[in-house]
């Protein structure tokens, strides 16, 4: 169970809200949910290890709670022809072990044919809706609830996203035709992997879990570039006795050719590429990996 701390000393009411948990976790460690399933490999075995052991500050949730509450009353709400929040499960059997997958769906609309369309929502920042990059996120989430439950319906090869902003700003909107002019964006359409590619991959995410179940922590496979949210290398040029770069560019070619154009004297450094993972990660504590790109300042 994760020890919440309180840095901000919040008033009491807002710390019991945020240290509240509605979410019906199973602790089984052969029952993997569809989230977890995402996740990398090390992550979820470490959290599988110190579950008893990881802290946590009540001011990193409030964005998780917020978004929950949006959830719980968009869920009380009885609305005809829609499916809320309901929890599916499947096996997976691998030689001698069997997993048990789990999802629950925030959305399921029966269409007139009486085929089903799943919808999630998000509750976001603008800038994270602008900058994108997570359609292969929603792609995978959204095609395990698929497949959880094809058995008992038939679920459209195509879902929705629904955004809530949380920092959305009339005055932006108003400036900025880019800027999403409403505080709610709906109907942003994922293409869903079919079911045959869900299950290979749903299985080849399984089979590397089991595959480092038993191996010591720091043997444990490390996560990749893409999966800690690596930003990109920079080269920095500097000019000879300079301490502050003249310039940062994306490849050594543009520092090379800069450098040459703009004729300075002086030499390019490279920069590593920073992850931001572990901003989100519980485990770094326990992580040889993460330990590694703290001490080299690598944490974005």
């Amino acid at each position: 169970m994760t020890d919440y701390t309180n840095r901000l000393n919040l008033p009491q009411y807002i710390y019991q809200w945020l240290c509240s948990d509605s979410y019906d976790h199973d602790h089984d460690p052969y029952t993997i949910s569809a989230t977890t399933l995402m996740k990398p490999t090390r992550a979820t075995l470490l959290t599988l290890r110190y579950a008893d052991r990881l802290q946590q500050d009540v001011s990193d949730l409030i964005a998780s709670r917020v978004g929950g509450a949006i959830h719980d009353s968009i869920e009380k709400v009885d609305t005809p022809g829609v499916l809320k929040e309901i929890r599916a499960e499947r096996t997976v059997s691998l030689g001698s072990v069997t997993y048990k997958v789990t999802g629950k769906f925030d959305i399921m609309e029966i269409e007139q044919d009486e085929t089903h369309t799943l919808r999630d929502i998000k509750t976001t920042s603008v800038w994270s809706y602008i900058l994108g990059g997570k359609d292969d996120t929603y792609e995978k989430q959204l095609s395990i609830y698929r497949w959880l439950n094809s058995v008992d319906r038939e679920v459209n090869d195509i879902g929705y996203i629904d955004f809530f902003f949380t920092d959305w700003q009339g005055t932006k909107a108003r400036t900025d035709r880019n800027y999403p002019q409403h505080r709610i964006h709906t109907g942003y359409k994922i293409q869903l992997m079919s079911l045959e590619d869900t299950e290979k991959y749903i299985v080849e995410r399984l089979e590397a879990i089991e595959a480092d179940r038993n191996k010591a922590d720091d043997n444990l496979t490390p996560c990749t570039p893409e999966e800690l949210w690596a930003e990109n290398e920079k080269y920095a040029v500097y000019k000879n006795g300079g301490k502050r770069a003249t310039r940062v560019l994306d490849s050594l070619a543009e520092a090379e050719k800069y450098k040459r154009v703009k004729r300075i004297s002086g030499f390019i450094k490279k920069r590593e590429a920073k992850v931001r993972r572990y901003n989100y990660c519980s485990c770094l504590e326990w992580c040889n990996q993460g330990q590694g790109y703290l001490k080299k300042g690598l944490l974005a």
